[in-house]
């Protein structure tokens, strides 16, 4: 049986936390408003429409979760998923292969996925800003990127070691 998430209820972290831990009562069962996940690897915040895109590697898909409502809905099946970002009506996302992994560029109206960049080792951590998506590459220490809208993969910087987590800023 897969363990449930657990929730805080009527808790106030103080400022010692962990050590006054015991303000706080752990609950096994999610409250109605609290969305499921399958071993989510990567999350996106789309902030005009209020959502959260995840992918979650558990189920092989990218899923909306409507953070008013806690509604979660599937919006396009993925290989072994990781990473996430968001902007201009998609989501960008990794999908980890065997060897190589690819980074590919799903629309958030329709599901629809296409490859931006195929044949990475090892990519993880993916960022999105200025027109153009980012890829970490951590078996060959470097990062990628390419137009949002395709094309002209270039790497964008290197001699890092084993870049993971992205952010354009």
């Amino acid at each position: 049986m897969a363990a449930q998430p657990r929730s805080l209820k009527g808790c106030r972290v103080p400022r010692a936390w962990p050590s006054a831990a015991t303000a706080c009562t752990w609950s096994r069962t999610p409250s109605s408003s609290v969305a499921e996940l399958s071993s989510p690897h990567g999350l996106a915040i789309e902030q005009t429409t209020g959502a959260a895109y995840v992918c979650e590697w558990g189920e092989h898909q990218l899923t909306k979760v409507d953070l008013a409502t806690g509604a979660k809905s599937r919006v396009a099946a993925l290989a072994s998923p990781s990473g996430c970002a968001v902007g201009g009506g998609y989501a960008f996302a990794i999908e980890q292969g065997d060897p190589d992994g690819q980074l590919v560029r799903i629309s958030l109206s329709t599901g629809a996925k296409a490859v931006l960049a195929e044949g990475l080792a090892g990519p993880m951590g993916v960022a999105v800003g200025g027109g153009y998506v980012y890829v970490g590459e951590r078996h060959k220490n470097r990062v990628h990127r390419a137009p949002v809208t395709g094309g002209g993969v270039e790497v964008f910087a290197d001699g890092f070691d084993s870049p993971i987590g992205l952010a354009v800023c």
